[in-house]
């Protein structure tokens, strides 16, 4: 019996993110790529739902690189059953790891005490014992961010302290890990930019105003000549 080799396209249809591929050839199925949606709030939700085919019935994943968009939603196929390989080249695995290990990890904290895996904590339903326990983690993070910070400040460079000299990025794609809400994110921007950020202030911005927008303003600061990152739609002027 002859089977014929079939095509669906999960994601990156229509939009540039997103990308999933699966090709089916009579009871075998190969899933390309497992990519997170990004862009506006409805390409995102489509992170939520569900994938559309069954991830217990692929036999097999193959990885085109490892651009979040296209591996972003690997952590999300394994918890919902899929337990077959991962096919991809050495440097596409070893990238990998800093895509996902933050975001996907479900790594313990013995160093505050806690033993749970922190993405589990993170979806604590309401549950005080995990609402506590990640509170510690969230601290014990924040203090280690605090230190580097310290650390960068104390370095004279020129007439500047390399912090002042410096952009440093942290926060999260998630405002609420119970929920995945990626709106009201909690980002910190520390550092001067060489004297371009007026540093020391809470900044709120109108709602749906893109994450990219910031580093396409962080870009600029360092010289590079872009219009638009992603979703963006212009600088945040409000740094200066």
């Amino acid at each position: 019996m002859t089977h014929q080799l079939t095509m669906k396209f999960h994601g990156a249809a229509g939009t540039v993110t997103g990308s999933c591929m699966e090709l089916a050839l009579g009871a075998r199925s190969i899933l390309v790529d497992c990519g997170l949606f990004q862009g506006s709030r409805s390409l995102e939700a489509l992170n939520l739902g569900s994938f559309g085919f069954d991830p217990r019935r692929i036999d097999a994943v193959i990885l085109t690189h490892a651009h979040i968009d296209h591996c972003g939603l690997l952590p999300k196929l394994a918890a919902q059953g899929y337990e077959g390989a991962i096919w991809c080249t050495q440097a596409t695995s070893d990238l990998l790891e800093f895509m996902l290990a933050d975001a996907g990890s479900n790594r313990t904290y013995p160093e505050v005490e806690v033993r749970d895996g922190h993405h589990e904590l993170s979806h604590h339903q309401k549950d005080g014992e995990k609402m506590e326990k990640i509170s510690r983690i969230d601290r014990y993070l924040v203090e280690r961010f605090a230190y580097f910070l310290e650390k960068l400040n104390g370095i004279q460079e020129g007439e500047r302290s390399l912090l002042d000299n410096s952009m440093i990025l942290y926060g999260s794609a998630i405002s609420d890990g119970n929920r995945h809400n990626h709106d009201d994110l909690p980002i910190v921007l520390a550092g001067g930019g060489g004297g371009t950020i007026r540093s020391g202030r809470v900044l709120r911005f109108q709602e749906e105003t893109p994450l990219n927008n910031l580093f396409v303003s962080m870009a600029h600061r360092m010289g590079a000549n872009l219009d638009s990152i992603g979703d963006s739609k212009g600088e945040l002027k409000e740094l200066s």
